[in-house]
């Protein structure tokens, strides 16, 4: 009878078995392909026993749950070292957010706590935020191991675990509140549902969530120096984080309050212009972006 112990030594057994066979085809043989897509498998589905062995009562977080996950580590350290390449940061990305996931889905009552957003926009937003400063502790150096290979990667993957997280919390937000009455609303009736708590009592956090996404992609393209596009992305976030704060304010969002936010917005790109010395183009692509240029060059002029 396959039993859930029975069941986790066997998971066990044949993920390290896979991991170990790629090891030994990217060292001792010629079929580095074979043995890269082995090694990266085997780590992209690791962290999966870590939730079996919780969802069943064998490890628990409380109980030693440790032990197994520092033996993880060890193993994703050398095959990092063996593997050498980038797409390893990505596997190894992938599988943790999966694996938190799987954890968050299963906190009780379940699924009801997962499909109320603020959970898993929030683990995504702590893993993307990591994510992006990880890529500064790699040496600005040519190597596998330097900036511009890992570091990257783990940037990129961060990027992508923040935006996820945005894009939950702005669904929540277009389903639960924006567009509720005259789309949605039928919709959570039959599934017998009712919207986020993240667009009612946990505005607040949503409005934290947006906040820390503007400061990542602020850092992101002054700070790391990756583009105005990160720029752009963190100049949009402050208006959707003005939004917000005007409904957690209970201030009716009329036509002309909306304008005048975006021109205040525009008005703080162009002083960033003259605070950050950016380029006049960059600037006015970027208050173009928010659709004000005209108006607040007409407040600084």
């Amino acid at each position: 009878m396959l039993t859930p112990p029975i069941v986790a030594i066997g998971l066990g057994v044949i993920n390290g078995g896979v991991l170990l066979a790629g090891w030994l085809l990217l060292r001792f043989t010629i079929y580095r392909l074979a043995g890269r897509a082995l090694t990266l498998l085997a780590c992209l589905v690791m962290p999966l026993n870590l939730w079996y062995y919780h969802t069943n009562g064998l490890i628990t977080l409380d109980q030693h749950w440790w032990v197994p996950a520092w033996v993880m580590c060890g193993l994703y350290a050398i095959s990092a070292i063996i593997v050498a390449d980038e797409w390893f940061v990505y596997i190894l990305c992938a599988g943790i957010t999966l694996t938190g996931l799987l954890f968050l889905a299963d906190l009780p009552p379940s699924p009801q706590r997962f499909w109320e957003i603020a959970l898993p926009a929030s683990m995504l937003t702590v893993l993307g935020l990591l994510a992006i400063h990880v890529e500064r502790l790699f040496p600005d150096i040519e190597s596998p191991f330097g900036r511009r290979r890992f570091g990257k990667a783990f940037l990129l993957c961060g990027h992508l675990q923040l935006l996820a997280a945005l894009l939950l919390i702005l669904g929540a937000q277009l389903a639960g509140k924006w567009l509720y009455d005259p789309f949605f609303a039928p919709l959570y009736e039959h599934l017998k549902a009712k919207p986020s708590p993240i667009v009612n009592e946990l505005r607040w956090w949503a409005l934290t969530l947006v906040l820390i996404g503007a400061y990542a992609y602020a850092y992101t393209g002054l700070i790391i120096g990756q583009g105005m596009r990160y720029v752009s992305a963190s100049a949009a976030c402050l208006v959707w984080s003005i939004i917000l704060i005007l409904d957690l304010l209970n201030i009716e969002l009329r036509r002309e309050l909306i304008i005048s936010v975006l021109a205040l917005v525009s008005i703080g790109l162009h002083l960033s212009q003259r605070l950050l010395g950016l380029k006049e183009e960059r600037l006015s692509t970027l208050a173009g972006l928010v659709g004000c240029y005209p108006l607040s060059r007409s407040f600084l002029v």
